[in-house]
């Protein structure tokens, strides 16, 4: 039998490799004298390629950032603004350098927490890009930034030394750094069947002390469970309530640990979280939140808490998603709350009693509020929301954006918008959100690479024919 022509030539690479082939090479002129005409024309290049860009106009996004970094090489929004107009051609590898650049002319930048994941999530691996990116985590955690930046560094410093370059020790030193809990004991699984594990005391929830760890519970299908402390346990401090408890999903379990603290003081509590949790210390209730959620170090709680022994009792309820937390105690020595009063995000996270703050989140709200009239700050925020697992907020802020453009938003907010349907574990959606674009006259890479492979996965080779054209006829048109 005869094989179709696509099927028997195309790759993913070779896709890829006709589409980057779109995009310009960026390169490295000479630095120009940096006067007031040479600033204004910078930033009218800068404001242009911004207006562009948001308006899917990626090419012409691309000239003039280039034009701006020609003036002023030094320009780190330019090396930003040029990143994102490069990745949305599918020039990957030019982003990610364009994108570094930023992070090292301004690693203090309220972006610069989002561009590093942005760069670690979105671009292809590469092994260069990935040690720059170990040399911008030491700048977060080495000068003198703000806490939860800091810990940002520590986190991806520690994930480097878990993965890419194994070593223990190290993994051991920065989560200590960090203040993760350890030696938890755990309880479960109870049913969360409808979500009725989470208000349901299995129990004595508020008086922590009274717990009998050599009692005998009925659990999930009537098995008999009991308290116990795993026989390993995570470096990182992460309790993974899923692994332990063998229990996949719809369960609540309970984890309890003694801290020591030598020094009275205020403390920070911050928790990721995978579920709906509540946290008592010293049977005071200090954190409750019901959403489902999936993030790292989204629940700041400031605390005090006296020289000796405290009591921490977690509760976690999951659905269809893993269940588990991770709790880090640190100093309060620096007030992360100068931004709690952002209207943005009094709007993002209504206040309620027991709910965490999250410091990055409401540096971003507040840099949205300083500039409304501006795309990019929305942007960010809607795609940190989404790596946050604040999957519903995100796309509330899409949607808000969207409803300001003409042209519906653009592709980095439908971008986004995938992002925060994949936080909220709906595929369906997040497919529809990113493909969207190669039905308009818009080349948008994460878009056609999506659909490039779903084509060659279904052996729609007609569908995948048209596309290439329609790639092709873009090139000749640029040429």
């Amino acid at each position: 039998m005869k094989k179709n022509t696509f099927e028997s030539i195309i790759s993913i690479p070779i896709v890829l490799a006709v589409f980057f082939a779109l995009a310009g090479c960026v390169t490295a002129p000479e630095r120009a004298a940096i006067t007031p005409d040479v600033l204004s024309r910078v930033s009218g290049e800068i404001e242009s390629g911004w207006a562009a860009l948001w308006e899917d106009r990626f090419s012409s996004a691309e000239e003039h950032f280039k034009a701006a970094l020609e003036l002023n090489k030094q320009s780190a929004e330019g090396h930003r603004g040029l990143g994102l107009s490069l990745f949305a051609r599918g020039a990957y590898r030019e982003a990610a350098d364009e994108l570094l650049v930023f992070l090292e002319r301004d690693p203090m930048s309220p972006y610069a927490v989002p561009t590093r994941d942005f760069i670690i999530s979105e671009i292809p691996f590469d092994k260069a890009v990935w040690e720059r990116i170990g040399r911008v985590n030491k700048m977060f955690i080495e000068r003198h930034a703000s806490p939860w930046t800091r810990r940002e560094g520590m986190l991806v410093q520690r994930d480097i030394f878990r993965s890419l370059s194994p070593d223990p020790k190290r993994v051991r030193d920065l989560s200590k750094s960090l203040g993760n809990v350890t030696g938890w004991k755990l309880l479960g699984p109870f049913s969360n069947v409808s979500g009725s594990g989470y208000g349901k005391d299995f129990i004595t929830e508020g008086d922590s002390g009274a717990v009998d760890f050599e009692a005998v519970y009925t659990g999930i299908d009537g098995r008999t469970i009991s308290w116990f402390e795993p026989g390993r346990q995570d470096n990182a401090g992460y309790v993974s309530l899923t692994e332990y408890l063998g229990q996949p999903a719809y369960m609540t379990a309970y984890a309890y640990t003694e801290v020591e603290i030598e020094v009275a003081g205020e403390y920070y509590l911050i928790f990721d979280q995978s579920g709906a949790i509540r946290c008592w210390v010293d049977d005071e209730l200090v954190l409750s939140d019901p959403a489902y959620s999936y993030g790292s170090d989204v629940h700041w709680i400031r605390h005090a808490l006296d020289a000796g022994t405290h009591r921490f009792l977690v509760k976690v309820s999951n659905r269809e998603r893993r269940s588990g937390f991770r709790l880090s105690l640190e100093r309060a020595d620096v007030d992360i709350f100068s931004n709690r009063s952002s209207p943005l995000y009094g709007k993002i996270f209504p206040s309620f009693d027991h709910l965490g703050f999250d410091p990055l989140i409401a540096s971003l709200t507040a840099d949205a509020d300083a500039f409304p009239e501006r795309p990019e700050p929305r942007f960010w925020l809607a795609y940190m929301l989404a790596v946050k697992g604040y999957g519903y907020e995100s796309l509330r802020i899409c949607d808000t954006a969207e409803t300001t453009a003409d042209d519906g938003g653009g592709a980095l907010f439908s971008f986004a918008r995938s992002r925060a349907y994949r936080a909220l574990g709906k595929p369906i959606d997040e497919r529809n959100s990113l493909v969207r674009y190669p039905n308009r006259p818009v080349l948008f890479a994460p878009s056609v690479e999506y659909l490039c492979r779903e084509y060659i996965g279904q052996k729609r080779w007609d569908r995948l024919e048209k596309l290439l054209r329609s790639i092709y006829a873009e090139r000749i048109r640029r040429a």
